[in-house]
């Protein structure tokens, strides 16, 4: 394969090259290093190039200083704390850069970093570019394979090699072969495999546009070293590049640099003399760089730190063997002793005859494949096989463990003395020691696979008392302090998921060498931890600010931030701003997020700002230490009056309300709980002064009654909780929803189904604590479930089992054991037999409950006839008990087979090892869908007995087995509604058991259809698209003939006098009434001087509707029903549509505003909000402004800053454009917006309303006449 390209003539050159010699190297290659100094020795370079950017140059003298023991790290970041944006050059003794460095240093020879700046990097998208030379190197690969493919040429070679990667293949190529080979010799080979890994890039999809930019700078940099004066000159570059570098390259293309320029201005570091500085602010990107000790753990490619290798420690011995200093079957064999010491130390045999026969396996393999010594790849191999036995969760985990200590290792770097350190640094050690933290001089020598898994070896998990010990405050706000920089000492383990405030802080911390190369890169913000903190914080405002999304939410993580590392005027500063931006901007959760905070301010609970009058602020106060000791990370208090601050937010919390009527989303129902649970913990004196009286009781009534499903139930539970109603008519409340869905005026179809889940799906988000206090609440809901026929229990059970469904399965469970007791008491009240204690035969139950339903059947006929009699036969009768009562009446002797115990099991999804065999179907089928929850207890078998049981059903092989079943044990609809569930939750295959002639269409299962476009192969589309196709259809014609008599009259002909089309008899008469004569007998006539006819609409000269559409996440039925709308308003001759589609991008979709199904296939929902964009491209749409209608259709939660957007919407109003925001477009017209960015559009002149189709159509015919 190899020889089919002509490797030797590019080798050849590579290889032969003066101007510079070139050595290319991969970066961490003990065969590499090896040759290195005997190759260095033997040319006497008097300049050496290295590939490192310009700005670490002045680290390079500490690098390679005499007294600096490797492994050490190089760091570049950027000055403002950029975490993105952030680069180590880890080395170590086998690292040939290092090599190299050393030597240059011991020798006075000048070392210049020769890589592209790194502050002239970003931006870089990974775009591939074709390069010039290609043609001569053909495209077939082998095996056959045709080429252009991308990695063609390496995967053959791989195969043929029989390695897995490329890195093993450089092994094969340059480590494996090295061993006592002629430093000539490993730098020929390496040239050569750099090569391959360049040509297969080039045959394949191009070379990195980001690389070519890199190659075009080094070459500047060489021929500007060569122009000033150097005769030797040697370049020690990564071996893909080598050959960009040649005076002809190869495989080359010119690509300009990003951002402009010639690359001129030197090496653009800029580092000081003491090789700490700053590097040339090219492009406004301020950078700092460092060194640092490093260790072998981080340098192991598997520990997740960049530019690592595989087993460092290996590598390391492998070095020794290079140079000489040991044979490598005394290297293998060290190995494999080490390795066999540390097993039989763990408890397992592992002797003499293990050992020999795994260095024995190594040799053998190494012989089979032409190598002179065994490898990494030999050694692990033999290892393997001879020392794991087959075990590979045994004795394989403890070998695995061994192995990582052996090849691993843990050697850790030590910089020489007198190199510089920043005062941050300095400051940060003497913190540490003074709070009692770990520090760099705790560093444990500890199994390194434990440290890997995250287990500190010395039980460094600290639980800090941070309210009422000083030292645990300031230990807290250093650890803060420390993260706020981005450096990676210690991480705040989070408690569980309950409402509670926890009292302490969890913190988990190692001292590891990155986190000294952190703080090196952050000294640039100031000599002390918490000026470091405060410049972090500052950076971080800043970039939010230049990329227009300092929102609500970023501003209140920024003001926690601030609080928590103790940064008073900081907090004050953005609690001055925080106000304004909430009441124009943020939604319910971000204000109760602040609400919320500014309270714990207030209380003295957050550690890092403590009220004045805590103990501790001040400096020098020790708290829990000796008295007069001083410690680090004093904070002080904040000097600001809160209470009128949360008023305030209380106020803009209520105004949110507002816009929840349409909320469709459980977060939405959980910021209402939180809302509710503020105003208990206010003062009622002061919310009264904030609000008014009862405005919040007033808005959540409304919701209640007027609001979506969901929030009638949170809403409902809420005015609970704040006892504006009693507890009695909220129970009886949740019964009333079940009647209104099994009743005889309970609606058909998916929105019973929907209504009811929704409903108790919000009523016990909110209330589920109640419920768990007081089970009565249930008691409603429990006559309902216990007492409707079996029927109408079936069809509504998957309806209900969704509404528990927020519940965890712990609370489900409790519940359960509450509700069963109730039923063992009332049937001992009643002393009757319930299901609890029945143990007759299931066969003969059965039988009895069939005759039970004949019976009832039969009487039920008889009651329809008499219902059917006319009134006075039956005389006038006496008074009728209340419907209500009927029902319940008639229930009490309705006949049930599911007793109501079980009834509560199905609901509940628990218990199931309780359940009859017919029950135990329904549940399993339903279990498919819910599974056993989430939260508390849903990874338990909850009571194995009396609980909820993990269950042992085994899940259905193929959705059609689950969708028979589901139409077996409920019906046709309730399968339809169950499988719509499934689409929404992600199930793609539930999809292919929808059948399009039969399924019932609407918006709901449209939008779950839909949103299964990208996770199908491509086999399915075509049952998705005529599933959509006929949904599509049908939800058209039944819009359409909704709105249409509102468009009625828009479609009329204008006149004219050309006789192009029928005469128009009425203008025609008005016209000419002045010539109308009557004659003798008095009859009257008119004579036709000018005749008018009708002719059809011309679209150029009449209206334009621009429908601009937010298609986030939160809009997909307003998406929906936006795209229905387009085709019926497309299909109006007097006008045009243009559709246009927005999420942070813009789409044009306005060719296919026709078509529904092609509209509702292209729109992609998900992403953010950038409404500014949308309508700064409508705008330019506009071409007659006053006969333009432009529609906005947007939840109006816009992810930029709202001061462009109300700028972009002034200029449409004022242009003469008749605007209208809709913050819904559905048949229900309750929308969910915010209310802030909402009313800022209505104050420069945009409508903002939320309509039905049909309001929708008779507005646009409305504007259309008027304009007419």
């Amino acid at each position: 394969m190899v020889s089919e390209f002509p490797w030797h003539d590019v080798v050849e050159r590579l290889s032969a090259s003066r101007a510079p010699l070139l050595f290319g190297v991969r970066h961490h290659s003990p065969a590499c290093a090896a040759a290195m100094r005997a190759t260095l020795d033997a040319y006497e370079p008097d300049v050496l190039l290295v590939e490192l950017p310009g700005e670490l140059d002045g680290l390079l003298e500490w690098l390679g200083h005499a007294e600096a023991r490797a492994p050490l790290a190089l760091a570049c970041g950027r000055a403002d704390g950029a975490e993105s944006e952030m680069w180590f050059y880890p080395f170590a003794d086998f690292s040939p850069e290092l090599v190299a460095v050393r030597w240059a240093v011991a020798r006075g020879v000048p070392v210049r970093g020769i890589d592209l700046p790194m502050a002239r990097r970003g931006g870089d998208d990974g775009t591939r570019v074709e390069v010039s030379g290609i043609e001569g190197w053909g495209g077939e690969g082998g095996d056959g394979e045709g080429g252009g493919s991308t990695r063609t040429l390496l995967d053959a070679i791989c195969r043929r090699a029989q390695v897995e990667d490329v890195e093993a293949l450089w092994d094969l190529w340059v480590e494996s072969r090295a061993l006592g080979q002629p430093a000539e010799v490993v730098r020929r080979a390496a040239l050569r495999s750099g090569f391959a890994m360049r040509l297969d890039s080039a045959l394949g999809e191009g070379v990195h546009a980001g690389d070519l930019r890199r190659e075009r700078y080094m070459r500047e940099q060489i021929a500007a070293a060569l122009r000033d004066g150097a005769e030797r000159a040697c370049a020690v570059v990564g071996a893909f590049h080598a050959a960009a570098l040649l005076d002809e390259p190869v495989l080359f293309a010119e690509v300009a640099y990003l951002g402009g320029g010639d690359g001129s201005g030197g090496d653009g570091s800029g580092a000081d003399d003491k090789g700490k500085g700053k590097g040339k602010p090219s492009e406004g990107r301020e950078l700092v760089s460092a060194i640092a000790p490093y260790d072998f753990e981080l340098l192991d490619s598997r520990s997740g730190y960049p530019a690592g290798i595989r087993d460092p420690a290996w590598q390391q011995q492998l070095l020794g063997a290079h140079q000489g200093e040991r044979e490598a079957r005394e290297l293998c064999i060290d190995v494999v002793v080490r390795v066999c010491r540390r097993l039989r130390a763990r408890g397992h045999v592992a002797g003499l005859p293990d050992s020999r026969e795994a260095v024995r396996v190594a040799e053998d393999l190494a012989r089979l494949r032409g190598l002179p010594s065994p490898s990494r790849r030999e050694l692990l191999e033999g290892i393997t096989s001879a020392l794991a036995q087959g075990e590979l969760y045994g004795r394989g985990r403890v070998l695995a463990e061994a192995l990582d200590e052996v090849m691993v290792g843990g050697e850790r770097g030590r910089l020489a003395e007198g190199t510089p350190r920043s005062g941050l640094l300095v400051n940060v050690w003497a913190t540490l020691r003074a709070l009692g933290l770990p520090g760099p001089d705790d560093v444990p020598d500890a199994p390194l696979s434990r440290r890997r898994r995250g287990v500190l070896p010395d039980g460094k998990r600290l639980r800090l008392d941070v309210l009422r010990s000083d030292l645990d405050r300031r230990r807290h706000v250093t650890l803060m302090r420390l993260s706020l920089c981005g450096v990676p000492y210690g991480e705040q383990v989070e408690g569980d998921d309950s409402d509670a405030q926890s009292l302490t802080a969890v913190w988990q911390v190692d001292y590891t060498p990155q986190v000294e190369a952190t703080i090196e890169l952050c000294a640039a913000r100031g000599v002390t931890l918490a000026q470091a903190a405060r410049g972090a914080l500052r950076a971080s405002e800043r970039r939010l600010e230049r990329d227009d999304a300092l929102l609500p939410a970023a501003r209140v993580k920024l003001c926690e931030q601030a609080a928590e590392c103790g940064l008073p005027v900081e907090v004050a500063r953005h609690l001055e701003r925080l106000l304004p931006e909430l009441s124009a901007q943020g939604d319910l959760a971000d204000v109760v997020a602040a609400a919320t905070f500014v309270e714990r301010l207030a209380r003295g609970h957050v550690p890092g700002c403590p009220v004045a009058n805590d103990a501790g602020t001040g400096e020098g106060d020790g708290g829990d230490l000796k008295a007069g000791e001083a410690l680090p990370g004093a904070v002080s208090a904040l000097e600001v009056d809160l209470a009128p601050i949360g008023r305030e937010l209380l106020a803009v919390s209520v105004r949110c309300l507002e816009g929840l009527f349409g909320a469709d989303e459980v977060h939405d129902a959980r910021a209402l709980l939180d809302l509710a649970r503020l105003f208990q913990r206010a003062e009622v004196a002061e919310t009264h002064a904030a609000l008014g009286s009862g405005r919040l009781l007033d808005v959540l009534r409304r919701l209640a009654r007027d609001g979506s499903a969901l929030m009638q139930g949170a809403a409902s539970g809420v005015l609970v909780l704040l006892g504006d109603r009693p507890a009695e008519r909220f129970a009886v409340e949740l019964g009333s929803w079940v009647d209104a869905s099994t009743g005889d005026g309970a609606p058909d179809g998916s929105q019973a189904f929907r209504t009811l889940a929704a409903r108790l799906c919000g009523a016990l988000t909110v209330a589920a604590p109640l419920i768990e206090a007081d089970p009565a609440l249930l008691d409603g809901l429990g006559e309902r479930i216990e007492r409707i026929e079996d029927e109408r229990f079936i069809a509504r059970l998957p309806a209900l089992r969704q509404g528990f469904d927020v519940l965890s399965p712990a609370a489900r469970g409790r519940l359960l054991d509450v509700i069963v007791e109730r039923l063992q008491l009332k049937a001992s009240a009643a002393g009757g037999a319930t299901a609890l204690d029945v143990d007759d035969d299931p066969a003969l139950l059965s039988r009895w409950a069939a005759a039970d339903a004949a019976a009832m059947a039969k009487v039920g006929g008889m009651l329809s006839e008499a219902a059917a009699e006319p009134q006075a036969k039956r005389g006038t009768g006496t008074a009728v008990e209340p419907k209500a009562q009927r029902g319940a009446a008639a229930a009490d002797a309705t006949p049930r087979a599911l007793e109501p115990a079980e009834r509560w099991r199905l609901v509940l999804g628990q218990q199931r090892e309780k359940l009859s065999p017919r029950s135990a179907r329904m549940a399993r089928a339903l279990d498919e869908l819910y599974g056993f929850g989430r939260g508390e207890g849903a990874r338990g078998n909850i009571g194995g007995g009396g609980g909820g049981g993990a269950g042992q059903e085994a899940s259905y092989p193929t959705v059609r087995e689950w969708a028979e079943d589901l139409e077996a044990l409920f019906e046709a609809r309730v399968r339809e509604e169950v499988l719509g569930e499934a689409v929404a939750r992600g199930r793609s295959d539930a999809i292919l058991a929808l059948d399009p002639d039969s399924v019932a269409p609407s918006v709901d299962l449209l939008t779950q259809v839909l949103s299964l476009r990208g996770g199908l192969p491509e086999s399915r589309l075509p049952e998705l698209r005529r599933l959509v196709r006929r949904i599509v259809e049908q939800l058209v014609d039944e819009l359409a003939l909704r709105v249409q008599p509102a468009l009625a009259g828009l479609t009329t002909a204008r006149p004219t006098r050309r006789p192009v089309g029928p005469l128009d008899l009425r203008r025609t008469v008005r016209a000419n009434l002045a010539s109308a004569r009557v004659d003798e007998d008095g009859e009257a006539h008119l004579v036709a001087e000018r005749l008018i006819f009708r002719t059809r609409s011309r679209r150029s000269l009449d209206w334009h509707v621009v429908i601009v559409v937010d298609v986030s996440g939160s809009m997909e039925p307003s998406v929906v029903y936006s795209a229905l709308m387009a085709a019926i308003l497309s299909g109006v001759p007097a006008l045009s549509v243009s559709f246009i589609t927005f999420s942070t991008e813009v789409i044009d979709l306005s060719e296919h505003a026709e078509d529904p199904l092609a509209l509702l296939l292209e729109v992609q929902v998900g992403g953010g909000t950038h409404i500014a964009k949308g309508l700064r491209y409508a705008r330019g749409l506009v071409r007659v402004p006053q006969r333009t209608l432009l529609l906005l259709i947007s939840d109006f939660e816009e992810g930029y800053g709202v001061g462009e957007l109300c700028a972009e919407a002034e200029r449409i109003v004022g242009s003469g454009v008749t605007a209208l925001g809709l913050a819904a477009l559905d048949d229900e017209g309750k929308p969910r917006y915010n209310t802030g960015v909402a009313e800022l559009l209505a104050s420069v002149g945009m409508g903002v309303a939320a309509l039905t189709p049909l309001e929708l159509a008779r507005w646009v015919g409305e504007q259309v006449r008027g304009g007419g």
